[in-house]
């Protein structure tokens, strides 16, 4: 993904194929997915988080190839060492609590939750950010 405008994240182009925002971006791809000719399955880094295993058992049924063994476990150190080094704890309130909210303003997170497209947000589990 290429954005001129990289602050704001708009005039984006990707594979050759231009979009005016990231917004777009994520609406198309998403569309795409309900087009692929084969079968797919959706992994949500939200589902992972909250429910590891039932993922992993849906992953090994959509795959069709039991595992031997299923391994979760979970890091409370952070996964990374430069910049906000995050832990479990901190990911997990992120993603369930929509803690990262609070750094946009309220007309940016209508003006996205506006041009989302509705019907796929349904299909794939996302709801229309709230404070």
């Amino acid at each position: 993904l290429n954005c001129i405008d990289a602050e704001t994240m708009t005039n984006c182009e990707i594979r050759g194929e231009h979009f005016d925002d990231v917004i777009e971006v994520w609406n198309k791809y998403y569309q795409w997915y309900l087009q692929l000719p084969v079968p797919f399955t959706v992994v949500r880094y939200e589902d992972t988080l909250e429910h590891p295993v039932s993922v992993l058992d849906h992953v090994e049924r959509a795959l069709g190839i039991p595992m031997k063994q299923t391994v979760v476990t979970r890091v409370a150190s952070p996964a990374k060492v430069h910049g906000q080094p995050r832990g479990f704890e901190s990911a997990y309130n992120n993603a369930m609590f929509k803690t990262y909210l609070s750094a946009f303003p309220a007309e940016s997170i209508e003006y996205i939750s506006n041009r989302l497209d509705s019907e796929l947000m349904r299909i794939f589990h996302y709801t229309i950010a709230e404070r």
